[in-house]
């Protein structure tokens, strides 16, 4: 399953997804994660995370200890990292760069269950398409908040409306929730609290 979070400004979809990672606490309720559901988390901020110490190569290997070498240098060349690019300290990057390298680490982190914010900001077009391809072949669940409507249209085959305390599950893209929301078509809430 492939989720996007939707809704206006301020209405709560970084908040749920923080609560769906388990970075902040609930109120009330409980977080329950499944039997072998491993979540990785992808903040807005991600990048911070980065050790700028390391090497592009360095970092990416730290994500999947073990992997081969060709395996990371496939999955970092996929991002537009070439072999000059591999040897470059983290430091240095560009914040477009830094921003590829953790996506990267992310992709290359054992994980079945991705919680992306914002995952495409600082990308250009083409490591958008690549984060796409790369998201639609992921066999494992997303759920993501974007501003980028056609990113979600590539990558999510349902939409959930986060707005005053509530979530309205769509089962359908981005296009068809916005063509079903101006008609009124929309289906019953259920309550975040």
């Amino acid at each position: 399953q492939h989720l996007a979070l939707v809704g206006p400004n301020g209405a709560g979809k970084s908040t749920l997804l923080k609560l769906l990672a388990g970075v902040v606490e609930y109120r009330r309720g409980f977080r329950e994660v499944g039997h072998l559901v491993k979540p990785y988390y992808f903040a807005q901020h991600q990048t911070e995370a980065l050790n700028m110490g390391h090497t592009v190569f360095q970092e990416a290997q730290s994500a999947q200890e073990g992997a081969s070498v060709t395996h990371i240098r496939s999955v970092l060349g996929a991002f537009l990292f070439d072999a000059e690019d591999v040897k470059k300290k983290v430091a240095v990057l560009s914040g477009g760069e830094k921003n590829r390298l953790a996506l990267v680490r992310m992709l290359l982190t054992p994980s079945n269950l991705l919680l992306l914010d914002e995952p495409t900001n600082h990308l250009d077009m083409g490591s958008r398409s690549v984060l796409a391809q790369a998201l639609r072949a992921y066999e494992g669940a997303v759920v993501l908040i974007s501003h980028d409507r056609y990113f979600i249209d590539e990558v999510c085959d349902e939409v959930w409306e986060v707005n005053m305390g509530r979530v309205t599950p769509f089962l359908s893209n981005y296009s068809d929730y916005l063509e079903r929301v101006q008609r009124g078509d929309r289906p019953l809430p259920f309550p975040l609290s």
